[in-house]
């Protein structure tokens, strides 16, 4: 992958993650929600809630705006202020544990 991307001029980091094929399927399909969504490349950045547990931002285009909640245990979705709209990765199935969730504000 480091080399792949070193020809093309695309920076990339390659240290600290275990490369099994979860780890590389979650990596491929957040590199690719990124890609996708200029939010996530150039928005802003807007906190929506933290706490132990959760850490909820928004980022911020003038094209789209795109919610990130990261979860460190199996608690339900805090309660925010926002209309979510798609839901674009969700990183654990069925909702359990820690896990990572983007939507799509409307």
């Amino acid at each position: 992958m480091h080399d792949v991307a070193f020809e093309l001029g695309v920076p990339v980091w390659c240290g600290g993650m275990l490369e099994t094929g979860i780890g590389r399927s979650t990596n491929l399909a957040l590199a690719a929600l990124r890609r996708h969504h200029v939010a996530l490349r150039r928005g802003g950045l807007r906190w929506a809630h933290l706490d132990d547990d959760v850490i909820a931002f928004v980022r911020e285009h003038p094209e789209e705006s795109v919610l990130v909640v990261a979860r460190r245990t199996a608690i339900p979705m805090p309660d925010l202020p926002l209309d979510v709209g798609r839901h674009l990765l969700g990183t654990e199935p069925g909702g359990e544990g820690p896990r990572l969730d983007v939507w799509s504000i409307t």
